[in-house]
């Protein structure tokens, strides 16, 4: 088989990712697979991928480095006192980064090979949502020549999204306290706003600044590798909504796929948000009413001028 193409949905959740892998799923060649969390993870009791492979190896690598020439080739960090060796913090979290780094590199090319072949594809990728800088860094980083298609929302739309979902999800088992971005007392607050008919506060000031500056700090980097590599396309959410059909194409095209206009319009026709509600299953219950600015029926105007005096600072 002729080389492939790697490539990542990333960026923050509920920005429309679902509907892009759906999408890109639909054309020939192409497969989306998802939610791999090689990189990021939800649920603070399933770390992801590149975690469980640091937190693994830590042990080994603090044996090993400490011991002169070994394969990890340190010898000259090594700081011997009284016949013990020693070696910095420093030097060891950035030894097990690089080899945590390149176990995850080495098994994922080999993954995204092994579903090209059984899905005969050219072109594999996987939804992998970002819940840190570091971890949209990682992707890049490591796979230089993949195309990373980056979604990104209106953030006071993003918020109350996100909260709605793990509450819909979330509402009867009370797991709050085991995701990572949201805990029990937001999923209760907006529990509490919803049945008493969207009245109080749907959030308090304290998550919306969370989620602010956390969308900020992703926004923020998502600008500097646009500009920085061709290899990067950040997808507004709110385009994506509007001109459905002209921005999946533009992807299609920064992904290097070839498609007719019948590709797209059959890819379009299955994935529409009446089509997949209509089908029932976890694309039913996953999707919620697309339509940007539904914000304003959430959040008060106190907490939407805070929202705004953040993104202004």
């Amino acid at each position: 088989m002729s080389e492939i193409t790697m490539f990542f949905l990333t960026g923050h959740a509920k920005s429309g990712s679902s509907l892009l892998q759906n999408l890109l799923s639909e054309i020939q060649g192409v497969t989306c697979l998802g939610e791999g969390n090689f990189f990021s993870a939800t649920q603070k009791t399933i770390p992801s991928l590149y975690d469980c492979i640091s937190q693994g190896v830590a042990p080994w690598n603090e044996y090993i480095a400490k011991r002169k020439r070994n394969w990890l080739g340190l010898d000259e960090e090594i700081k011997t006192i009284e016949r013990e060796n020693y070696l910095s913090e420093e030097v060891l979290s950035n030894n097990l980064d690089t080899i945590s780094q390149k176990m995850l590199q080495l098994f994922l090319q080999d993954l995204f090979q092994q579903k090209a072949i059984e899905n005969n594809s050219g072109w594999i990728g996987d939804k992998s949502l970002i819940f840190r800088k570091g971890d949209l860094q990682r992707i890049p980083a490591l796979f230089p020549k993949a195309k990373i298609i980056f979604s990104i929302r209106n953030v006071k739309d993003f918020l109350v999204s996100y909260i709605l979902h793990y509450w819909r999800v979330n509402r009867d088992k009370r797991i709050g306290r085991d995701l990572v971005f949201v805990n029990t007392s937001d999923l209760l607050r907006a529990d509490s706003f919803i049945k008493q008919g969207k009245q109080g506060d749907f959030v308090s000031s304290e998550t919306a600044l969370r989620f602010v500056s956390f969308w900020q700090e992703l926004r923020e980097e998502a600008r500097k590798l646009t500009a920085n590599s061709s290899n990067f396309y950040t997808c507004s959410y709110e385009t994506l909504m509007t001109d459905t059909k002209q921005e999946f194409c533009r992807i299609l095209d920064f992904l290097g796929v070839s498609y007719s206009d019948e590709n797209v319009t059959d890819a379009l026709s299955a994935n529409s948000i009446t089509e997949l509600k209509a089908a029932g299953g976890f694309f039913a219950d996953h999707i919620q009413n697309a339509t940007p600015g539904k914000w304003q029926e959430y959040l008060s105007p106190e907490i939407s001028s805070l929202i705004d005096k953040q993104l202004e600072r």
